[in-house]
């Protein structure tokens, strides 16, 4: 979790979201929950348990 990188939890229903960040003076969470609807699911290859998103493309 130091690395700078985001790591990024949805709920099984895909309308709750959680996002774990650490800059250096500590960790930061941000959650968001849809009143409607759900978030679009990023496809990963069968047994994926970590996707990487280049945000600069």
């Amino acid at each position: 979790p130091f690395s700078g990188h985001l790591f990024v939890f949805f709920n099984k229903l895909g309308d709750k979201c959680k996002i774990l960040f650490c800059d250096r003076t500590g960790f930061c969470i941000w959650r968001k929950r849809l009143e409607g609807g759900t978030f679009e699911k990023l496809k990963s290859p069968p047994q994926t348990i970590s996707l990487e998103v280049d945000m600069d493309t």
